[in-house]
């Protein structure tokens, strides 16, 4: 065993830390990111009911903050469109809640998980949560809350928004026995609640532990602990706070006074794992600790941080999960610790007397070493194992150490510190894998920025706060909340400090090496006003207990924020978070389906946004270079694409940084083919006993080749065809009107129709009908509106000029072809034209001007 170090020492130690050059108050903040206080949501304090802010979800589309008001049994709904100045919308009252622990959003829908009942000993009934929408409107599917197990401690959405699980802490009443045996009813089953939200009946899949009741041995083998006195796995393991992987396939679930963590396979609705966290050897440079609130007297301390023969349970309450660069699930845990306080815990026989797992080392020290109260003495640890004393009691079947023994291993409550681990290989029972642990760095740089506030907390009965140093024996800073989320092109991660008040920021890229990036304390230590913090208005924030990560994207203040609920304080506080944006990840998941000719393109937003918040998104067609753009949403349609065609789509996210690159293109879709559209501009030009019908070509082919332009005459229906722009109906009637109706056709089909009014045929397309007045004399002026004369000479037929006139000297039907000459005005040529005559009769009367020969 190692010596134990000397005050002078470990004082001297944190000295050099101090070195670096920081005094209290100062930002401790790496290059990369900063945080900022931008406002707070006040919801009144705390109460001996519970803290007005405890969890927090908010909806971006809606701008609205949820938050668990533990004062009111009440949840809270508050605008954050001025995060500044947060404005409270209305308290949610939820039908037979009597305690309300947990709320979370997937943005459109909002659950509350809370205890019911009369309000007797409600935790030892059924559970239920709440599902409403963002205004507070119950959901009609289940007003009334869908039932879970009993005490749930925590609800979640997974990431694709489908699937809501719940831990269902099952605490006992007590472990007293009744004529020699353990009472079964009085310790729940802890248990997982599972449910579909997208179901047309709200219901819950309640598993529990049971299916590891042979495994007590293997767990504790694992590093995990069971230890309840006559306790079933099933009834020992308590859930805690729920985490869910980016995939929305696996849930990781804190059993924290088991340290452990579970495992559930959100598909088959079954627990795959138990995996054990083992124990932090604080002997080991690095992974010290504070073990003392009395270094310096009976009533003083000082900041003591060093290695010390002990170890630490990690026992997370928090737990938060990210894929790495490397494709691997990790998660991590706030390692806060926590010990059980239950009437005959330690073999009582008092249903009304509490009795605490832990205690303190006391005088007789670690094997030998000194206890005294200015080193380990005063520090507490679990009374049962792994602790071995030298006065070790049985109860139950379970070994406790009793009054103040010597320990030959002592295992304090909490690590003090943020893990990161990954999952064993294997399925069923296993330890975790540690990746990395922050080691003692939590007390490190808050006994550098607030030495004069140092493991110390908040007192609920006066809105004061407790002496320095005075959590030191306990669990020290006592991490708590723990989030994660991408910024600044980092996998950032934030602790919340229950006792120490403060929020820590981490960059996790590297999940084997974080790195410390600033620590943020909104604590008014001055503030003492008030009898407690329901009335002390001043008291900034104090004690965190829930943390959300919002991106700049989903965030209210353009940056990327964290929203974090102080129990005590009863506050919400708005924190941005500062750093150079880079451009955006690159969007995933991009799918294309057609409707017609129109493409709606849809996608799933980068998980990293760079820091900045995305404005727009750009879509591009292979081939082709067909685009469209949105703005917030995550799709947009393409109209009027090119038919007959493959086409992929990739899509590019843009912020205030520039561009990302393309993402992976989606699957091919077809553009169908379909009728052409119908040719348009169509002439006639009639002739003796044809019409030539002109048209201009369709504007679009349908996706198919044009085959071929088909005319019809009506009446009579002749036709003529024609691949090209114009084609000729013959064997008309003359002096019949006809109307002519085109079409294009492909292989799909037949266009619309376009047709033209009624021309009469029997004059060719540039004649000048000559309306008869007499069978053999028919006279018609050429006038001129030129200066110069008109000349005319007969080309061929049956008329004859004079004075300007043509006279028709044929019969009805008879032709008649002359050649007209206008003469101009100076310095311009004559004009001439060829008129094709023809006589008809009077009622029939119809000029066409003549064309140009």
């Amino acid at each position: 065993m190692r010596t134990l170090r000397t005050l002078r020492t470990v004082v001297l130690a944190v000295t050099a830390v101090a070195a670096i050059g920081l005094t209290s108050g100062q930002a401790l903040a790496a290059a990369g990111l900063s945080m900022t206080f931008v406002g707070r949501a006040a919801g009144g304090g705390m109460n001996s009911s519970g803290g007005a802010s405890e969890i927090s979800a908010y909806s971006p589309a809606t701008q609205r903050l949820f938050v668990t008001n533990g004062m009111t049994n009440k949840i809270d709904i508050w605008n954050l469109a001025k995060p500044t100045a947060p404005v409270l919308i209305s308290s949610m009252t939820l039908p037979s809640a009597t305690g309300v622990q947990s709320v979370a959003t997937n943005g459109t829908l909002v659950a509350a998980a809370a205890t019911a009942g009369d309000g007797t000993d409600d935790k030892f009934e059924p559970g239920r949560v709440f599902i409403f929408n963002t205004s507070g409107t119950l959901d009609t599917r289940a007003p009334s809350g869908v039932e879970v197990g009993m005490l749930p401690d925590s609800v979640h959405f997974s990431p694709d928004g489908k699937t809501l699980v719940v831990a269902n802490e099952g605490e006992p009443k007590d472990y007293c026995q009744v004529n020699g045996d353990f009472v079964a009813a009085n310790d729940p089953k802890g248990t997982v609640s599972i449910i579909d939200v997208t179901s047309a009946t709200l219901s819950a899949t309640t598993i529990d532990f049971s299916a590891y009741n042979a495994n007590a041995a293997g767990i504790r083998t694992a590093g995990g602990r069971i230890y309840g006195p006559g306790a079933t796995v099933a009834q020992d393991l308590e859930p805690e706070y729920v985490a869910i992987s980016t995939d929305s396939k696996t849930a990781f679930v804190t059993l924290q006074e088991n340290n452990a963590v579970a495992e559930v396979d959100l598909a088959t609705k079954t627990v795959t794992r138990i995996m054990g966290l083992g124990y932090k050897d604080h002997s080991v440079a690095g992974s010290g600790l504070d073990p003392s609130d009395r270094e310096v007297s009976s009533s003083q301390g000082a900041v003591t941080i060093g290695t010390w023969p002990v170890f630490g349970m990690y026992q997370p309450d928090n737990i938060a999960t990210f894929t790495g660069s490397d494709g691997a699930k990790y998660f991590m845990t706030s390692n806060e610790g926590d010990s059980r306080e239950y009437p005959c815990l330690l073999g009582g026989t008092s249903t009304s007397t509490l009795e605490a797992e832990d205690g303190r080392i006391g005088a007789n020290g670690i094997d030998g070493q000194s206890g005294a109260d200015g080193l380990l003495g005063r520090l507490t640890v679990t009374r049962f194992a792994p602790s071995v004393s030298t006065a070790n009691l049985t109860y139950g079947g379970e070994t406790f150490a009793s009054g103040t023994p010597a320990y030959t291993s002592a295992y304090s409550l909490g690590a003090r510190s943020m893990t990161i681990w990954k999952v064993p290989a294997g399925a069923g029972i296993g330890s975790a894998v540690k990746v990395a642990d922050t080691g003692d760095l939590i007390e490190q740089k808050t006994s550098v920025l607030y030495p004069t506030f140092f493991n110390n907390d908040g007192k609920s009965s006066n809105g004061g706060f407790n002496a320095f140093d005075s959590r030191s024996d306990n669990k020290g800073p006592e991490p708590e909340g723990i989030a994660t989320g991408h910024a600044f092109g980092m996998q950032l991660a934030f602790v919340g400090l229950e006792r120490q008040n403060g929020v820590m920021a981490f960059d996790v890229s590297n999940p084997a090496s974080p790195r410390f990036l600033d620590y943020l304390n909104t604590t008014n230590y001055s503030s003492t006003s008030g009898a407690n913090y329901a009335t002390s208005t001043n008291a900034g924030d104090v004690s965190p207990e829930g943390i959300l990560f919002v991106s700049a994207s989903d965030s209210p203040t353009g940056k990327p924020a964290l929203m974090v609920s102080y129990e005590l304080s009863g506050t919400t506080a708005i924190y941005n978070l500062n750093g150079t944006a880079l451009v955006p990840g690159v969007p995933t998941g991009v799918t294309a389906v057609a409707n017609g000719r129109a493409v709606t393109v849809s996608w799933t937003r980068p998980s990293e946004d760079g820091g900045g918040a995305i404005t727009e998104y750009h879509v591009t067609s292979k081939p082709g270079g067909y685009t469209c753009t949105a703005d917030a949403t995550t799709a947009c349609k393409l109209e009027q694409m090119p038919a007959g065609r493959e086409y992929t789509f990739t899509v590019k996210a843009l912020n205030i940084a520039g561009s990302s690159a393309a993402s992976a293109a989606s699957t091919a879709v077809k553009i169908g083919t379909f009728k052409p559209a119908a040719p348009s501009a169509i002439k006639l030009r009639a002739g003796s006993s044809s019409l030539r019908v002109e048209w201009r070509r369709s504007n679009y082919n349908g996706g198919s080749k044009i085959t071929k332009y088909v005319a019809t005459a009506k009446p009579g229906g002749a036709s003529c065809t024609s691949t090209g722009r114009s084609c000729v109906i013959e064997e008309l009637t003359a002096g019949q009107k006809y109307s002519v109706k085109v079409v294009a056709e492909n292989a799909v089909g037949t266009s619309t129709e376009v047709g033209t009014d009624r021309v009469l045929v029997g004059v060719q397309q540039g004649a000048k009908s000559i309306a008869q007045r007499s069978p053999l004399a028919v006279n018609w002026l050429v006038r001129s509106h030129s200066p110069g004369k008109v000349k005319g000479s007969i080309v061929a037929g049956d008329c004859s000029i004079a004075d300007g006139r043509i006279t028709a000297t044929g019969a009805v039907g008879s032709m008649c072809q002359v050649k007209v000459t206008v003469g101009r005005a100076p310095g311009f040529a004559p004009m001439t034209r060829t008129l094709d005559l023809e006589v008809r009769a009077p009622r029939d009367y119809e000029e066409i001007f003549a064309r140009r020969r």
